[in-house]
């Protein structure tokens, strides 16, 4: 029997994926949940979205981001469009590993 979970499980459920350091896939076939209904939710609900961040203008940009394994450190002048650009890839080609 399917079960039917709260937009607050959801949102839990977004959490506990991002702080895991896997994957979506991965952690979907951890926690025995169908991929699509979870990227459909993450959809649904907003999770998962760009954050703007705001660099600091001396030193590094201090960003460090985690994706499975890769690690991506922008330099101070990175451009926003083509760093979101290089997250979806890196997240894509994570996913496609699993499959």
């Amino acid at each position: 029997m399917r079960k039917q979970r709260s937009r607050e499980e959801w949102a839990s459920i977004f959490r506990e994926q991002e702080n895991s350091g896997l994957t979506a896939a991965v952690f979907c076939q951890r926690e025995k949940l169908h991929p699509n209904m979870f990227y459909r939710k993450r959809k649904e609900y907003g999770a998962g979205r760009f954050i703007k961040l705001h660099v600091p203008q001396n030193g590094g940009s201090g960003i460090r981001i985690r994706i499975g394994d890769v690690v991506i450190e922008p330099g101070n002048n990175f451009d926003e469009g083509e760093l979101n650009r290089i997250i979806r890839t890196v997240r894509d080609v994570c996913d496609a590993r699993l499959q």
